[in-house]
């Protein structure tokens, strides 16, 4: 049977309330729902309740050959399965798609990590080794079956107890519970797994999606890390591109919720071995987006009155500890995209200013061109004016000359040369003749 998709409507109400961080379930946008834990009377059974999302896991072992290239480790598998009651849409023992993407995942954080200590499931180097097993099946699928999953896988092996054993010279022996008690798992680390979905390609995100909040996402992104903030895996779905800066928002968010997780877990541990020192079969957990309440499977010591005080103040505090750490990751965004704008708007004015410092660079050549075209358009008119008036006055010269020369010549004038003789000879003697008067 296929998955029966979400109507347009419902489509556009859910992407409208998440722009206006509101949620179908009254969460905000990095809650996590109702977590509840649950250990079986046998060790290494395991059932978490993540709202509607129900999922168990229980740890079994045996004992095989190790691996020629690593004969002194051994082996740690996981398989995931979907039951038909979870989803109509799910078939008995068909594998899905969805169940290897989570067993692949899972096995990266565990296993590759090196959460569990390999080595020490050695029992003869090369001839025999501990297997286990952690078998994990989905009861009740309401979305954010991955990190319940995790939850729970790490959890069993947690709680789960190896059987002793005893070996002499090739022969090796295994004891029961009754004969020797149950060796607990070395375990170096205890990574959990926080899903974040895109919505709008990445404009918003949230924690937790319920199963209507996947059909309408972008992508997902899963982060494996522990409470020393290591990230043990990371695994991206979805048709979307993320920078720099959200994935260490992401990755911010996921070390916020990792620590709460792990406080969920230790508390539901230490609940649950409580309980069994006082002679209960096993504990339960509860807790509302953090820790609010333990309690015993069987019948409560306090009063209903006392347990609701007692939450009361509980989530207060946890409350306040979320305003708080919500505060430093919204400062920490904050900054980060303020530091992003100044870097933009340093960028921009840099380029505004080199744009407008190459305009006037342009400008200024080409008006230097513009000015010693025009000289030189200067200088050459006036050669050639000089050169045209000197040309004219040869001319000139040249015509005079030949005027000059055909002219005729004038011959002299005999009368007029005589007639100055005379006037000159007369001139002379009166100029005489008043010399002697006025020597007498």
């Amino acid at each position: 049977m296929k998955e029966t998709p979400l109507s347009n409507c419902e489509r556009n109400f859910i992407l409208k309330a998440i722009e206006n961080k509101e949620r179908l379930d009254g969460r905000q946008s990095y809650d996590y729902r109702r977590i509840k834990l649950e250990f079986g009377i046998d060790r290494g059974c395991c059932t978490v309740e993540l709202g509607e999302t129900i999922v168990m896991a229980k740890v079994s072992c045996e004992v095989g050959q190790p691996k020629q290239t690593r004969p002194t480790e051994g082996f740690l598998y996981i398989n995931v399965e979907f039951s038909p009651m979870a989803e109509a849409h799910f078939e008995p023992g068909k594998q899905t798609e969805q169940a290897n993407e989570m067993a692949r995942v899972l096995e990266r954080c565990l296993r590759d990590s090196r959460a569990v200590d390999l080595e020490s499931l050695c029992i003869m180097a090369g001839a025999k080794v501990w297997k286990l097993r952690v078998d994990i099946k989905i009861l009740n699928y309401d979305g954010n079956t991955i990190d319940a999953s995790a939850l729970c896988s790490i959890a069993a092996l947690s709680h789960f107890r190896r059987p002793d054993i005893t070996v002499s010279g090739e022969e090796v022996t295994i004891h029961s519970v009754d004969e020797k008690d149950p060796i607990p798992l070395s375990i170096h680390h205890l990574p959990l797994c926080v899903t974040i979905a895109f919505f709008h390609q990445g404009t918003y995100c949230l924690t937790d999606p319920i199963s209507r909040e996947e059909k309408v996402m972008d992508g997902k992104m899963i982060i494996g890390m522990n409470k020393h903030r290591e990230i043990c895996t990371l695994q991206m779905t979805g048709n979307m591109l993320l920078n720099k800066e959200q994935v260490l928002r992401c990755t911010n968010i996921a070390t916020v919720k990792i620590v709460e997780l792990n406080d969920v877990l230790q508390n539901a541990l230490s609940a649950d071995e409580e309980a069994r020192s006082s002679g209960k079969p096993y504990g339960t957990y509860v807790a509302d987006f953090r820790k609010v309440t333990v309690k015993a499977a069987e019948s409560p010591t306090h009063s209903m009155s006392e347990i609701e005080e007692e939450a009361r103040s509980m989530q207060l505090d946890s409350d306040r500890m979320e305003e708080s750490e919500e505060e430093v990751v919204e400062n920490v965004v904050k900054n980060s995209w303020l530091l992003r704008i100044k870097e933009s708007k340093a960028n921009e004015a840099q380029k505004v200013k080199d744009t407008i410092c190459s305009e006037i660079d342009e400008f200024l050549t080409t008006q230097r061109e513009m000015s010693d075209l025009q000289q030189q358009s200067i200088v050459n008119n006036s050669s050639k004016n000089n050169g045209a008036k000197g040309q004219d006055q040869d001319a000139k010269t040249d015509t005079k000359r030949k005027r000059n020369q055909n002219r005729p010549k004038k011959k002299p004038d005999t009368q007029s040369t005589a007639k100055g003789e005379s006037l000159d000879s007369a001139t002379s003697q009166t100029k005489k003749s008043k010399g002697k008067r006025k020597g007498k």
